[in-house]
């Protein structure tokens, strides 16, 4: 190589890398780098939160049945019920109502017994013990110092499978069945010992980010919201003439508008008898998250009551029957044991049930009432 083009490339060599202005020194990064994550993952859903607008004021509200799945709608009901009722009642779709309308849950029935609304409904469709738990912990924090009416529907220990403490089942090719989990994104990500929950890395990584980092929740509220539960990129390539900021509103009507008031019941079609696997307590992945779940709302100041009862038994066989009659003693051996407040519901006429767990109307008039006659 010769002199001169020793020279210019020494020169070339010696030139900064880029302009100067978007160069950052390490100390400069030490400080830009977490501001930028901290302004993307936690100011800018902090903001958006306050500009959104939900109307939770109405009588009886309860979270529409399209929004079941959107945790960030959930944690901004929580929010409200916890500042404006001195009731909460928390559960699954017996605490939701999936057999009436909002005048006529249980909450409902409640509120017009004590003759003000004084109860909030905190229920959602599907919500096992398991998602119950972590729902709790990463979107209920401002459920705190309130009275919480906490439901155990025992249905979920009815078998094995429903109850998550069951092996993988395999069909005769050998593959692994898959079994629908229901709120997955509640679940435990990563526990090995929760072998139902069969998502790949990237999946259970996506929903670890929703529970702890607001940026991720308030995607998911946005795809769920305004673009039909699309991911952005799929919205955008199915609707290529919208500006995806113009599908945004401010104002969110999250309220249920659809379901009915049922008057039939389970047996209007005729009688039968049902068997269930009961899962014992000791055994029960479902009972253990139940009592997490009890715990976590009590240390966090709230007047803790379980309902247990309300179950249809009149459709049980004999032998299902003398196994849930014990099941439920083991219950409330266990929560007495635990000093945990608990009110056991007597069983309903069989006109008031509309399935194995769900009252009608009627129904959840008759438990509010036990529910207000109890006294500790």
């Amino acid at each position: 190589m010769s002199d001169g083009k020793k020279k210019k490339y020494r020169s070339l060599k010696s030139m900064p890398f880029g302009g100067n202005a978007l160069r950052l020194s390490w100390k400069e990064l030490l400080f830009v780098v977490p501001a930028a994550l901290a302004l993307a993952f936690w100011v800018i859903p902090y903001l958006y939160g306050k500009w959104e607008t939900f109307d939770f004021s109405e009588p009886d509200f309860r979270i529409s049945y399209n929004f079941r799945d959107d945790y960030w709608v959930y944690e901004k009901w929580a929010d409200y019920a916890a500042r404006n009722r001195d009731v909460l009642f928390v559960g699954d779709s017996v605490i939701w109502g999936m057999y009436t309308d909002n005048a006529h849950t249980l909450s409902a029935c409640y509120n017009r017994l004590k003759g003000r609304q004084v109860a909030a409904n905190l229920g959602i469709d599907g919500l096992h013990p398991v998602a119950l738990e972590g729902l709790m912990r990463d979107f209920g924090g401002a459920i705190r110092d309130r009275k919480v009416y906490l439901y155990f529907n025992v249905l979920w220990l009815d078998c094995p499978e429903f109850d998550l403490s069951a092996l993988p089942r395999r069909d005769e090719t050998g593959a692994v069945k898959k079994f629908a989990v229901m709120h997955p994104r509640l679940v435990p990500q990563f526990d090995d010992t929760l072998y139902l929950y069969d998502e790949p890395l990237k999946t259970r990584i996506g929903n670890w980010e929703e529970r702890n980092l607001p940026f991720y929740s308030l995607q998911n509220h946005l795809r769920n919201a305004f673009y039909d539960n699309r991911p952005l990129p799929e919205w955008m390539a199915a609707n290529p003439g919208r500006n995806p900021f113009g599908a945004l509103r401010r104002e969110v009507s999250a309220v249920e508008r659809e379901h009915i008031n049922r008057t039939d019941s389970w047996s209007a079609s005729g009688k039968g008898e049902f068997s269930f696997a009961w899962v014992a307590l000791p055994d029960s992945r479902q009972w253990a998250a139940f009592l997490d779940a009890a715990r976590l709302l009590e240390a966090r100041g709230n007047d803790v009551t379980v309902v247990v009862g309300a179950f249809n038994t009149h459709l049980l066989s004999e032998e299902s029957l003398e196994t849930y009659i014990k099941l439920m003693g083991d219950v409330t051996d266990q929560l007495d044991g635990l000093g945990i407040k608990y009110i056991e519901i007597e069983a309903l006429p069989s006109e008031d049930y509309g399935d194995a767990s769900h009252p009608l109307g009627g129904g959840y008039q008759l438990i509010a009432e036990q529910i207000i006659e109890v006294k500790f």
